[in-house]
């Protein structure tokens, strides 16, 4: 089993370098934002519980959000590519917790796709034009961009501290630094 994170500010692609992995080979993809998105469209519980939170741009509790992440990881069999997850060093350690106590498989590698801030907003807001999303705002972005460099960045040297740390330069387009590099890593991993 091989579990992974794919890590950037908002913007920077990881979702969607993380669908093309699931696509080519077969780990699931697990947002943790796509997931309280699916939660607020379907009005349940904890969606509605959120919805005002993530409008504004605010993260979501860590304990709402641990447990979404531990229900995915206590039904997988296959690894995950977690996106969006962990965003601090506390989920960090949660997430430790959480993969010995459901599969003794650590995290592989934390891949971290390095963009510079102008292309995120240009990102974000084309993304805008499209996805609906009520988040996909200058505003927001900026509130959002904030909490990342405040909360997730740590993330990086910790993650560098053990090893696993991968740097992708994000300023190029979706399929070149698929096939330059998130293919060739995923193919070395699963010799």
């Amino acid at each position: 089993m091989l579990n992974l994170i794919i890590i950037g500010a908002p913007g920077s692609g990881k979702g969607t370098q993380a669908q093309l992995i699931q696509e080519h080979f077969g780990l699931r993809h697990f947002s943790t934002g796509a997931q309280i998105r699916r939660e607020i469209a379907a009005g349940t519980e904890i969606g509605n519980t959120v919805k005002d939170c993530v409008e504004r741009g605010e993260l979501v509790s860590d304990e709402l959000v641990n447990k979404i992440v531990e229900s995915a990881i206590s039904q997988d069999t296959q690894g995950l590519i977690f996106d969006g997850y962990p965003r601090s060093l506390a989920q960090e350690e949660v997430l430790d917790a959480l993969l010995k106590k459901y599969h003794e498989t650590p995290i592989r590698a934390f891949i971290y796709l390095d963009v510079r801030k102008e292309l995120l907003i240009e990102r974000i807001l084309e993304r805008g034009k499209t996805s609906g999303r009520s988040d996909d705002t200058l505003e927001v972005f900026e509130d959002r961009y904030k909490a990342y460099l405040e909360e997730t960045a740590p993330l990086i040297d910790s993650y560098r501290k053990k090893g696993i740390l991968v740097e992708i330069d994000g300023n190029d387009t979706v399929e070149n630094i698929y096939a330059d590099h998130i293919k060739p890593l995923m193919e070395s991993y699963l010799k």
